[in-house]
């Protein structure tokens, strides 16, 4: 709840399947330390204290305790990093799409398609996340 996700102005990018590359050697370089944390923050708090249980919308979903992904954080701060990182890669790509969509007037949109697709969408992704739900 304390990281800051405001990154700057998306830009364009010339080459986005370089910058996806980039963010996947990137990311593949943290896997060390990753794991070596995760093993390091569980066995401070304990593997009884590793996860929780919070209410998302009408099931109770398993997370990562508090305690744990604070202890997660000491050790390795740079989460918040990698984070914004996506945040701002994730921007970066939206606005190049835009820019090569010929930057179209996104307020002509009627909010209602926008709605109506977002319903579509969720149809579909809601149905393939229901293993999430089994503990």
């Amino acid at each position: 709840e304390n990281y800051d996700f405001l990154v700057g102005r998306a830009e364009y990018l010339p080459q986005p399947q370089l910058t996806i590359w980039e963010g996947v050697f990137a990311a593949n370089d943290l896997v060390d330390s990753v794991f070596l944390v995760e093993m390091i923050a569980t066995g401070t708090v304990g593997e009884a204290h590793k996860y929780g249980f919070e209410q998302r919308g009408r099931s109770l979903q398993q997370v990562y305790s508090k305690r744990y992904a604070g202890e997660y954080h000491d050790i390795l701060p740079r989460v918040e990093e990698q984070m914004q990182r996506s945040v701002k890669m994730i921007g970066d790509f939206w606005f190049t799409a835009w820019i090569e969509a010929g930057q179209p007037d996104l307020n002509s949109l009627p909010s209602t398609a926008i709605k109506e697709d977002t319903v579509k969408l969720k149809q579909k992704i809601i149905p393939a996340r229901l293993h999430e739900n089994e503990f």
